[in-house]
């Protein structure tokens, strides 16, 4: 079943306001069974707003306008559909009964505006009357018509509990949907494109998609399988396929991520982690300490800034950094070293570099990072080069240590520094 959805108002499309209502109906109708074919933008022009309206019940099963139900000037949706049906508008005067009774949620608004909210198309049916700006239902040829406010509390209120049941009602069967996101790092979106592309040909009913998130690239694969009892089989085969495919550039899928991971693959092993940061100050610390029981797994965190605090904090020797350089692959050895002798820990990470935009030398220009994993059997070290502003360069740091130990822990290797 077909459908689709137009958003209304002139801080759409002016980007003062973000169409997040639109993104959750999109994803509440997906979810169902229902297919959308069309998202449609416009600002408050009556104009527009027929001319997209009649296109889009000429072709579609049930359309979902947002937007424009408001009592203000320019709130006109109400006007705009009923002009597009030939219909004319009516007052509600149950509804408007019910909006007077609680005129102090309103403040001073005048009675005028308040009545507004009561006028609607003749023959539309009301399905949240207690509401601010309550939406309403149209029947026209046989198509839905939901009409619904902006207001993300109440447009999903109204999607969940009006919208979705009389969807399916209406409708009965559906296509049965999957959804998954896979997160990846070390592969462009290109190369991830070419070693997928040959290996779901034949899938005809998966859809792909690529889309980069800085510093990584997801990929979400869909499907609509009108054949209820395979769907499973279906999804499940394709989604082995591309998790073998992408190997251990595979972070994890949905809402899993690099820390999580880590801290998944740490608790697994009984083990704990400490961090020693300079270049990227407590960035590592906060992702990590953003995972709910991350404090099962990781011991401390330290931020050795100054060359100072790495002797003082971590016991990295002053004749290393005297010889070599705080940004040194001895000097980040000594910070994994000293950060695990000091928590205890099983393992450790370090991170220290040139961040930028100054510092730097002719040998280790800004964005020369180096990582240092310690591990109980030895400690490893491997210099990187960032390219980007400070804010990239420190990101990157972060992503590629955890991405670095996800990987140690998982595949029992030390990739990077091959």
């Amino acid at each position: 079943m077909h459908g689709e959805i137009i958003a209304i108002g002139d801080e759409l499309v002016a980007g003062r306001v973000r169409n997040t209502t639109s993104s959750f109906a999109a994803g509440q109708l997906f979810q169902a069974g229902y297919r959308l074919d069309c998202i449609t933008t416009i600002g408050d022009d009556a104009g527009a707003i027929k001319t997209s309206l009649l296109t889009a019940v000429g072709r579609s099963a049930f359309v979902i306008v947002t937007g424009g139900l408001g009592p203000t000037s320019d709130d006109m949706t109400s006007e705009a559909v009923a002009a597009a049906l030939g219909r004319g508008l009516v007052l509600n005067k149950e509804v408007l009964k019910k909006i007077e009774a609680e005129k102090g949620r309103w403040g001073g608004t005048p009675g005028r505006m308040l009545e507004k909210l009561a006028i609607l198309p003749d023959g539309a049916e009301f399905l949240n009357p207690d509401g601010r700006a309550a939406g309403y239902l149209i029947i026209e040829r046989g198509v839905f018509i939901f009409c619904l406010p902006g207001v993300p509390d109440e447009l999903e209120y109204l999607f969940m509990n009006q919208v979705i049941p009389r969807l399916n009602n209406a409708f009965g069967s559906r296509f049965a949907a999957r959804q998954r996101t896979f997160k990846t790092f070390g592969l462009q979106e290109t190369e991830i494109n070419a070693l997928l592309e040959w290996r779901i040909r034949d899938m005809e009913w998966i859809k792909i998609g690529y889309y980069p998130s800085f510093p990584e690239v997801f990929i979400t694969i869909s499907m609509m399988d009108p054949d209820n009892g395979a769907a499973d089989r279906r999804f499940a085969s394709a989604c082995s396929t591309i998790e073998a495919a992408l190997a251990e550039n595979l972070i994890g899928a949905d809402e899993d991520t690099q820390e999580s991971m880590v801290g998944k693959l740490l608790l697994e092993k009984g083990a704990t982690l400490a961090v020693a940061e300079s270049c990227t100050g407590g960035l590592l610390a906060h992702r990590i300490t953003s995972v709910a029981g991350s404090s099962l797994w990781f011991e401390r965190g330290v931020v050795s800034y100054s060359n100072r605090s790495k002797e003082e904090m971590l016991g990295v020797l002053l004749e290393t950094i005297a010889n070599f350089g705080a940004v040194s692959r001895n000097t980040g050895i000594e910070m994994a070293d000293g950060a695990k002798r000091i928590a205890g820990s099983t393992y450790s990470i370090a991170v220290t570099g040139f961040a930028g935009p100054g510092g730097g030398t002719p040998h280790d220009p800004v964005g020369t990072v180096y990582i240092a994993i310690g591990a109980p059997e030895s400690t490893f070290c491997q210099r990187f080069s960032f390219q980007g502003s400070r804010c990239a360069i420190q990101t990157m740091s972060a992503e590629t240590a955890l991405d670095w130990l996800r990987r140690y822990l998982k595949y029992d290797a030390d990739i990077y520094s091959h």
